[in-house]
């Protein structure tokens, strides 16, 4: 059974390199970002998953399904499977993510992942947003995704992340400070999954 942090009937796939809205089409979120690792290997590029216990098993089982050896992966580091709560409890400090211990953690994990090879973007998907705001920590999750953000202009990575049903409508409509940014949002209806394009910051912007 999965718990309720699994059950994400919304992810938001913010990522700096482009990605292709068809190939997305009525996947789950575990295909999508096998999908997205999985094409990551194919260029020799190292991916991280943070997530939960439940999803990380379910990502393992689709990339089983591409016919990867994940053991293998795993023992190179160029899969590096990660729990979302151990992550966290590395970087917040009095409940809120510190930004100078989660830009440390996040160059450790990537360092590792990327051999010190110039040039190798690394694939990541976090669950750590997710878990934040479903603990009703909001701030602490919309100061997590500047830190992201930021990360992603420092580091050669592509980011996707997944949420919650809601963060989208409510970031949207109460973070009129909150960042531009154009994201790719999947939103799972019963077990298929649609993709849209969007703005979030569009509306508050529109006023």
């Amino acid at each position: 059974m999965r718990s309720s942090n699994d059950a994400s009937t919304d992810a938001d796939l913010s990522k700096k390199k482009s990605c292709s809205p068809a190939s997305l089409y009525g996947t789950s979120l575990a295909r999508i970002v096998a999908e997205f690792l999985y094409e990551g290997f194919n260029g020799r590029s190292p991916g991280i998953v943070i997530a939960t216990a439940n999803q990380r098993a379910a990502i393992i089982r689709e990339l089983k399904g591409f016919s990867l050896d994940v053991v293998a992966l795993e023992r190179s580091h160029a899969l590096q499977l990660l729990d979302a709560k151990e992550t966290l409890s590395t970087f917040m400090m009095d409940g809120k993510p510190d930004a100078q211990k989660f830009s440390d953690q996040m160059h450790r994990v990537i360092e590792r992942a990327s051999h010190g090879r110039t040039h190798c973007t690394v694939r990541i998907f976090g669950q750590m947003l997710d878990l934040l705001w479903q603990e009703n920590e909001r701030d602490a999750a919309i100061r997590l995704e500047v830190l992201w953000n930021q990360l992603t202009e420092r580091e050669d990575v592509s980011l996707i992340y997944g949420y919650v049903r809601g963060i989208l409508q409510e970031w949207t409509s109460t973070q009129a400070s909150r960042p531009t940014l154009t994201r790719l949002s999947v939103v799972k209806e019963g077990s298929s999954a649609k993709l849209a394009a969007e703005s979030l910051n569009s509306k508050a912007t529109r006023g």
